[in-house]
């Protein structure tokens, strides 16, 4: 009785994923994390070209540690802009489609790759940065999806 109960469950599962990957709404929603992120490196690329302390790294990062924090801080800027641009097309595609999953995913992924990075970017201690993602990654996710 409960193999039977399981193999309906999985099989309701399945059919409900099939219908989404059909969906057009699903394909405009990909186009959409395309078109954003394709924006976003475009929009880093002009900004560090524009910046020289974005694109020179200081000669002796010792004599220069803002400079040095500052160029370090420009890898960044990527994803922070992906993420606002993903975030603003959750809200207005919400007014539109009725079910975002796939831009929420692809936010929360964002989210979590950026935490990543930070964890990496600001953290030297191998093991400090290793309890930091164990413990920050499941928060941010938890934070991501309601919980």
């Amino acid at each position: 009785m409960e193999k039977e109960s399981l193999l309906a469950q999985a099989n309701a599962f399945v059919d409900q994923m099939l219908v989404l990957l059909v969906d057009a709404d699903t394909y405009s929603q990909l186009g959409i994390i395309v078109v954003i992120y394709v924006l976003a490196f475009l929009l880093t690329d002009r900004i560090r070209q524009l910046s020289p302390v974005l694109r020179n790294a200081p000669p002796t990062p010792k004599e220069h540690p803002f400079a040095a924090l500052l160029y370090r801080s420009g890898k960044l800027l990527f994803p922070i802009f992906s993420i606002m641009l993903l975030r603003l097309s959750v809200e207005f595609s919400r007014l539109v489609v009725e079910d975002t999953w796939v831009m929420r995913s692809a936010l929360i992924i964002a989210a979590l790759l950026l935490t990543n990075q930070l964890i990496t970017f600001l953290i030297r201690k191998p093991l400090a940065a290793s309890a930091c993602r164990w413990v920050g990654l499941p928060i941010i996710f938890f934070h991501f999806i309601g919980v």
